[in-house]
């Protein structure tokens, strides 16, 4: 049985599930998002391109031995259904390059429907200006800063169909929903507050539904002994009209994230406390559209775990998660994993890690840890297609 192929066709003559477990299997093709062999690089973010064919990466690069966060040419990839790479370095109004530092970082990327593509960081703040700029970048890599939202963080940017963007995320202690145009005008916004610390994580909107949007996210009080995970479905109206609350664990590192199925039920995926305070216990939670509860699984009990991603799949729904090397689990719509993949290379990290789906091909964003030599760092952003 495929893990990319259709999880549904299980034959009634076995009385139990074997799961399927295998390693570098399935692989087209795997790319590093570096120009040569002396540069170090980073992913920041990605998102389909329009037409769903292909992808854009934004990274970072540096030399070899150093570290791109720290300071790095900002470069933007674009990347085919079949691996074939274009690289840009992105550059500013003036045509300098754009670097990173502690005044300049990009987060997050999204593309609308007319071929606009959206980025939203820090761009060289001046003294005392809040919040991050949208940017809008045009063909050559030329960034051109527009409006600023005032946030903390934004997790996610996800383009509607009316040429608009929905921005997740924190401004302060509250969840951050905002909608923006196509100029990073602001058009509306709500904040979510539950008198803690809270912040918006993952966002995802039925295919044939255009009046609503879920939303996850988690609220934190330190003088508690557990976090709090939600899940929330907002109407046209911005409105919340369904709700649940969940606990999770302490450090709240790996944030919940959703999916929405073929069937329309949505799952959720977070980090739970489980007996043995050194492992991390990876739980499903699956949910009718009116967020009622049908079954909640552990899917993955771990001590090394750094961050992971879902995906639905046909019926089903897919985990990636970075151990110490990439791993990806598929799981039927009861939450029965049906097969494991494990990428045999180097540790993955948390920055940029994504899934997406490209011609029914499941795509990959990672960054690989590669073990240093003299000591020195060595990272590679990363891409990979699944068959």
């Amino acid at each position: 049985m495929r893990l990319f192929k259709n999880l549904t066709i299980i034959s009634a003559m076995f009385i139990c599930m074997l799961v399927s477990s295998r390693v570098n299997a399935g692989i087209l093709w795997e790319k590093e998002l570096v120009p040569d062999a002396n540069t170090n690089s980073t992913p920041f973010a990605s998102c389909l391109n329009k037409n769903g064919d292909g992808i854009f990466v934004m990274t970072v690069e540096c030399p070899k031995g150093s570290l791109p966060l720290l300071g790095g040419n900002c470069v933007l990839w674009e990347i085919g259904a079949d691996g074939s790479a274009i690289r840009t370095l992105l550059k500013d109004g003036n045509g300098a390059k754009i670097r990173t530092n502690t005044e300049t970082i990009y987060g997050v990327i999204g593309l609308d429907t007319s071929n606009n593509l959206l980025t939203l960081g820090v761009l060289s703040k001046q003294k005392g200006e809040k919040g991050q700029k949208i940017g809008v970048i045009s063909k050559g890599g030329k960034i051109s800063p527009c409006n600023s939202i005032n946030s903390h963080s934004i997790k996610k940017m996800m383009p509607l169909q009316d040429n608009t963007f929905i921005l997740i995320g924190q401004r302060d202690s509250n969840g951050l929903y905002a909608q923006i145009d196509k100029q990073g005008g602001i058009i509306q916004e709500e904040i979510f507050d539950m008198g803690q610390g809270e912040v918006f994580t993952d966002i995802d909107k039925p295919k044939n539904d255009n009046t609503s949007l879920i939303i996850a996210g988690i609220s934190c009080d330190l003088s508690q002994p557990y976090p709090k995970n939600f899940i929330l479905i907002y109407d046209n109206n911005k409105k919340i009209i369904s709700e649940d609350y969940f606990i999770g664990k302490f450090p709240p590192l790996l944030f919940p994230k959703i999916c929405i199925l073929d069937n329309s039920n949505i799952v959720a995926v977070y980090t739970k406390a489980g007996a043995d305070p050194n492992k991390t216990l990876l739980t499903a939670r699956c949910y009718t559209n009116k967020l009622k509860l049908l079954w909640e699984k552990e899917i993955l009990s771990t001590d090394e775990i750094v961050t992971f991603d879902i995906i639905s799949n046909n019926s089903g729904f897919i985990a990636a998660a970075a151990l110490n090397n990439l791993e990806l689990y598929s799981f039927s719509d009861n939450g029965t994993k049906t097969e494991h993949i494990k990428y045999n290379d180097n540790s993955p990290g948390i920055p940029g890690f994504n899934l997406m789906r490209v011609n029914d091909k499941i795509i990959v964003v990672f960054e690989e840890g590669i073990t240093p030599v003299d000591r020195k760092w060595n990272f590679k952003a990363k891409v990979i297609s699944l068959d």
